[in-house]
């Protein structure tokens, strides 16, 4: 079940692989958020905003740009991201792993989802390019844990096999790290997964996602669609290119960033420290930031005058899918 915007980019785009980037050896983590600031926006064109809609509101369901991307999933998505860790904590405690159970509920480091190739943050990528966010441990076990219906025998002893590595990384927690182990904690954290989401999302479920899906469908459209949108990425991978030769044959920023995070990968298993992999990825995005640079201010100018248009064609559904995630927000946890 698609519970927020940003597991939705990933759902219809196919950006997982890509986007929101796993640190080797941990089952959760994401790309720098940093601080979103302002320069990325700074001389670009401003958006008007209708009476009656906040601007989070409208950067949440119509971003146009990766500062768009981060104010609304702070605003949104954050505070019910953590009200399901606290349910989602109570639960694994109950379940009988009180260390693991009460450092989910207590989990401080929940970082902004990263979304490299629609939304590209450029504040962030000059500041600390692709470098990953440090993993909190507990999230990174509860991040191994998947859904095992529908999985082959050799997949789910492969994620059995992960889940493992990271109770042998993580002894503090007090699960043995065994296979024998790791399912039984894949088992009962699974269900609690279900509880918690049912408990902490059923409002925010409410609003229809309708007007996200879109949105996002009409920004990848004019990836292709729009002349100007389409000449500015073809810069940007040329540039991209350029960067390391690693990504010479890159056939789209898409796939450049999936080669992004497979040379990563590549670094770590071969014997790179946390360090050097860190000072890479760093060189990367900020090298990637400038390429992209002109691609965003052509989009974030494109897409401000779409939403314009779709906001006062559809003001009066949007006041009251507001005011449900409002409402969703200001349930008592």
């Amino acid at each position: 079940m698609i519970r927020s915007v940003a597991l939705l980019v990933a759902a219809l785009l196919g950006l997982s692989a890509c986007s929101v980037a796993t640190p080797p050896g941990s089952g959760s983590g994401t790309v720098s958020s940093g601080t979103p600031g302002t320069s990325s926006t700074q001389g670009m064109p401003q958006a008007d905003i209708p009476e009656g809609l906040s601007a989070a509101f409208l950067a949440y369901r119509y971003p146009v740009d990766g500062a768009d991307w981060a104010l609304g999933w702070r605003t949104y998505e954050l505070p019910i991201e953590k009200r399901f860790l606290r349910f989602l904590g109570a639960c694994v405690v109950d379940a009988g792993y009180r260390a693991l159970g009460r450092a989910v509920r207590e989990a401080k480091n929940v970082g902004v989802p990263s979304e490299g190739w629609l939304f590209p943050d450029l504040d962030v990528l000059r500041q600390r390019g692709f470098e990953w966010d440090d993993a909190d441990p507990a999230l990174s076990v509860i991040g191994s844990v998947s859904d095992m219906s529908g999985v082959s025998a050799e997949e789910q002893d492969s994620s059995l096999d992960i889940l493992r590595g990271d109770l042998e990384r993580w002894p503090q927690f007090g699960i043995p790290a065994t296979i024998d182990a790791a399912r039984g904690l894949n088992d009962d954290v699974t269900a609690c997964e279900v509880k918690a989401g049912d408990a902490s999302y059923g409002r925010l479920e409410d609003a229809d996602l309708g007007f996200a899906r879109q949105w996002l469908f009409a920004v990848q459209r004019m990836e292709t669609d729009d002349a100007e949108v389409s000449a500015a990425a073809g810069d940007a991978l040329v540039c991209a290119r350029q960067i390391d030769p690693l990504f010479a044959d890159a056939s789209s920023l898409v796939e450049w960033l999936a080669m992004l995070d497979g040379e990563s990968i590549n670094l770590d298993y071969g014997g790179a420290s946390t360090e050097e992999v860190d000072a890479k990825r760093r060189a990367w995005g900020q090298a990637y930031g400038v390429c992209v640079g002109p691609l965003v201010e052509v989009r974030r100018r494109k897409r401000l005058v779409l939403r314009e248009q779709i906001v006062n064609e559809q003001l009066p559904q949007l006041l009251e899918i507001q005011a449900r995630l409002d409402a969703a927000l200001d349930e008592p946890a």
